[in-house]
């Protein structure tokens, strides 16, 4: 084996549709390929995933075992993943999951992304949450190295479990989240069926968002009459704890509320450009995706006064109150439509993912190197 660098990867999130954290690991594989070009790679998984790099040292383990491959994540994680990465000899393991597995005895480094199972445990499938209940804390604490997707959420551990991250790797945006021209949105609200004037929403169906504060708000303004023409697109596949958001969606669809599911990620650049209003109204975030890709495409963004949304949406946002109720979002439309400004994104704001994963690199090397 000599003296390649091996890297493992925990790859359940680049199973299925890529979502906050999967798009997060997606990229950063593919900055890390760049930083370790004479690397090893070996990505584990339970079903085949959407490789972020094809190249001869990139290894795609998937789990062997049809039965096997049916667990839940987590169950894998910590009953299979160790095992498999054994045999590959390993220098680290990025477990970008945020927890680590079992009987993986090599240096690690543990992507932690939020804490939700503390701050807003209800808002967790049942399952996940035990799981952080149980593994969360000793993961953190056992991790060689920590990274987080914002200061703020090093700032969390830091408070609950006396660790702070060794540095944040921050989220950054692809080429294609930039400004599009008017006859890309047109073109992109005709395919998708959305007329303007419209508010965007881009966020999973799932507690977290309040997603049902959002519509209840849109739908209490239009009933008042104070925006008699804007509808409400709402991006994002369904997730969580989701029933009583599907039957409100249902019942409001006459009301101008465009549910549109899933969109492919080219489009999602001219609906945050044509939109007079992006609205992300979480109770709690890590960070924040949508609210820096929107501000890249140039749209007026509102967004919760949460540390972690502040650090995606800086002093371009408006911010709404905690907690960001249905009053408190319908009055935030309203003030932030009367006061619309178009956000922006200097050159030496915007992050890239080459230099997030210059981080990741470091954190790894450093790592691997505290275990000789």
């Amino acid at each position: 084996m000599g003296d390649v660098f091996r890297i493992g990867i925990d790859g359940r999130p680049l199973e299925g549709e890529r979502r906050g954290v999967g798009v997060c690991v997606f990229e950063l594989s593919r900055a890390l390929a760049t930083s370790f070009p004479n690397a090893e790679f070996f990505v584990y998984s339970r079903t085949e995933v959407d490789p972020p790099v094809v190249a001869p040292n990139w290894h795609y383990r998937v789990e062997p075992a049809r039965w096997a491959s049916r667990l839940r994540p987590i169950v894998w994680l910590k009953t299979r993943l160790g095992r498999m990465s054994r045999r590959d000899h390993l220098n680290v393991f990025w477990a970008s999951g945020s927890l680590l597995p079992l009987g993986c005895n090599v240096p690690t480094v543990l992507s932690v992304y939020d804490l939700n199972h503390l701050l807003v445990p209800e808002t967790m499938a049942f399952l996940h949450r035990l799981a952080h209940g149980v593994f969360f804390k000793r993961d953190v604490l056992n991790a060689g190295r920590i990274v987080t997707c914002s200061q703020g959420t090093s700032d969390r551990i830091l408070t609950h479990f006396g660790r702070g991250a060794n540095a944040p790797v921050l989220p950054a945006l692809a080429d294609p989240f930039e400004p599009s021209t008017e006859t890309e949105v047109h073109s992109t609200c005709a395919v998708l069926g959305l007329t303007p004037p419209y508010l965007l929403s881009v966020a999973t169906w799932e507690p977290r968002k309040n997603l049902e504060a959002l519509i209840r708000a849109f739908l209490s303004l239009k009933q008042k009459g104070l925006i008699p023409d804007h509808k409400l697109a709402l991006v994002g596949g369904e997730g969580w704890k989701d029933e009583k958001l599907r039957q409100l969606v249902s019942g409001a669809k006459a009301s101008d509320l465009v549910p549109l599911g899933f969109i492919e990620r080219k489009h999602l650049p001219p609906l945050y450009t044509g939109t007079d209003l992006f609205v992300f109204p979480s109770i709690y975030e890590g960070f924040g995706i949508p609210v820096l890709e929107a501000r890249a495409c140039g749209a007026p963004v509102l967004t919760s006064n949460l540390p972690e949304t502040r650090e995606a949406g800086g002093t371009d946002a408006h911010y709404i109150d905690l907690p960001p109720d249905e009053e408190a979002i319908a009055d935030g439309i309203i003030t932030a439509l009367k006061n619309q400004r178009r956000t922006t994104l200097a050159d030496d704001e915007r992050p890239t993912w080459t230099k997030s994963g210059l981080v990741l690199a470091d954190q790894m090397r450093e790592a691997a190197e505290a275990r000789k």
